[in-house]
């Protein structure tokens, strides 16, 4: 709706009732991302692995070497790599959901993002205290060894972050709610017609 006004200025725009549509295809798009970003990480840990990581440093330690022996028998990369084509998967359903603002998209986007939140939490309490651990026997390393130990914790509050962009985006674009009225809007002042 366009309103002329009588002075020279440009006419003025109205915009449409209701919530941008621009907002779920952000969020749909953000869910995509980080989809594609758990995949490729499983991936990598499927290709690469951590043979890489003892390849490509000449001066390896021993506790560097023990890291990575504890992070393999941890069975940290196979299940890993099962939950971030699990998060990717979801994470696609849960992107077409949001784009086109379904209504079911609550439902599908806490389901996605309580399993994105428990496979990073997962990972970083199995791997936080062994890269903690080897942090500390690295001179100067146990001042940063507080990051490693605090993973779950931050992995935790970007979940509850996204679940609750999800809540909010989900009331924004709920539909009417199609149950009756209070019925107070009836006319109460007529007589009732007995048989």
């Amino acid at each position: 709706m366009v309103i002329k006004l009588s002075t020279p200025w440009e006419p003025l725009h109205i915009p449409p009732a209701g919530p941008s549509p621009i907002w779920a295809k952000v969020v749909a798009i953000l869910v995509v991302l980080i989809s594609i970003s758990a995949a490729s990480n499983a991936i990598y840990f499927e290709v690469v692995g951590f043979q890489q990581i003892t390849a490509s440093d000449d001066n390896f330690s021993q506790e560097h070497e023990e890291m990575i022996e504890e992070l393999k028998q941890s069975n940290v990369k196979s299940i890993s790599i099962y939950l971030g084509l699990a998060v990717f998967f979801s994470g696609l359903i849960t992107a077409a959901f949001v784009w086109s603002r379904h209504e079911k998209m609550l439902f599908v986007g806490i389901t996605w993002s309580v399993l994105k939140l428990a496979s990073d939490v997962w990972i970083a309490l199995i791997s936080g205290p062994i890269i903690a651990k080897y942090m500390n026997s690295i001179p100067g390393g146990g001042d940063y060894s507080w990051i490693a130990k605090s993973s779950a914790i931050s992995s935790s509050l970007c979940g509850f972050t996204m679940i609750g962009i999800l809540v909010v985006l989900s009331f924004m674009y709920k539909v009417e709610d199609q149950s009756l009225g209070s019925g107070f809007h009836l006319n109460v002042d007529e007589p009732s017609i007995e048989p």
